[in-house]
């Protein structure tokens, strides 16, 4: 990376490595190599610093060559599958995952390494008002980011904080929210499938289909005709 200086090895599942932006890096491979790139949006990475680590400036410091990280790692396998799951796919997961990820990198591989993780549940207060806030929000893509300020937490923080307040992910519970929305409205006319989809926060009927099938092992249509 930015030098004639060459490193070699073997490179085993989960091994990582961080760029800086503008740097110049090569690699050459003797065997087959699967991998997954993130590029790291440099005002959303200063902006997570500053929430989650109370700094916006940092360095970033890359490990050494053929360094496992076995969090990483696993972020970036379910990272894929979401990227793969077809009709199933969900934005806020994938919008989560990234997050993560960010965040890894910086409390791993930055200068503002080692800063402690606030931890704790939500309040009912607070709780509520992020609940409130995705049943008014629903129809719409929420990222963690807009719903960890709602509750006015690190994104990190609201992950932890809101699973511990509720067993659930927030990505779970907007997905249930919206399927409990979808259920009303099949059972209480005859809108196109199409047009409820739309309106209960899916990207399309197909979609919708998906994750009703599973989540309730039941597709709108077999809903309607059971109704």
């Amino acid at each position: 990376m930015d030098s004639d200086r060459k490193s070699s090895g073997v490179v085993a599942p989960g091994a990582i490595d961080v760029a800086p932006a503008n740097s110049q890096v090569s690699g050459n491979w003797t065997g087959r190599m699967y991998g997954l790139r993130i590029d790291i949006d440099q005002a959303r990475l200063e902006r997570l610093a500053s929430v989650e680590l109370g700094s916006a400036e940092f360095e970033l410091q890359p490990p050494e060559f053929g360094f496992v990280d076995k969090h990483l790692h696993t972020l970036a396998l379910w990272t894929l599958k979401e990227l793969n799951d077809g009709d199933s796919f969900s934005t806020e997961t994938l919008d989560a995952l990234v997050t993560l990820s960010y965040v890894h990198v910086l409390r791993n591989y930055s200068s503002l390494a080692g800063r402690p993780s606030p931890t704790g549940g939500l309040s009912p207060k607070v709780l509520r008002k992020v609940k409130d806030f995705i049943h008014a929000n629903r129809t719409r893509s929420l990222t963690i980011e807009e719903l960890a300020s709602v509750a006015l937490l690190s994104p990190t923080h609201f992950l932890r904080a809101f699973r511990q307040s509720t067993g659930q992910s927030p990505h779970q519970f907007v997905l249930a929210a919206r399927l409990a929305h979808a259920r009303e409205l099949i059972l209480a006319g005859d809108a196109p499938l199409s047009s409820i989809a739309m309106s209960a926060g899916f990207s399309s009927h197909s979609h919708m289909t998906a994750q009703m099938k599973r989540a309730w092992g039941i597709t709108p249509s077999e809903m309607r005709r059971k109704r």
